[in-house]
């Protein structure tokens, strides 16, 4: 294993749009534990969003839904991104 001060992520795109080409991507270079870091607190919007998406109206639940699975979305990445450079 490397040495746990070098771990940076590797790049990863993510989010395809219609035709396949991704919309965004996660940076190669970022540390490990802050690309961690940051999906921590995306997952942790994304579970407050999905708990006020009980008591939403359906307009808003809908809303809620889409913002709730691109916070996932953005978070998974920055996690696969990091598990990349691990196994790497």
């Amino acid at each position: 294993m490397q040495d746990e001060t070098m771990l940076l992520t590797q790049h990863l795109p993510f989010c395809p749009t219609a035709n396949g080409v991704p919309l965004f991507s996660v940076q190669p270079g970022i540390p490990v534990h802050e690309a961690l870091a940051q999906a921590s607190v995306f997952f942790g919007c994304a579970e407050l969003l999905a708990a006020e998406n009980c008591d939403a109206d359906l307009q808003l639940s809908r809303s809620l839904g889409v913002v709730t699975a691109q916070l996932v979305q953005l978070g998974k990445a920055l996690v696969d991104a990091s598990i990349d450079r691990l196994e790497a």
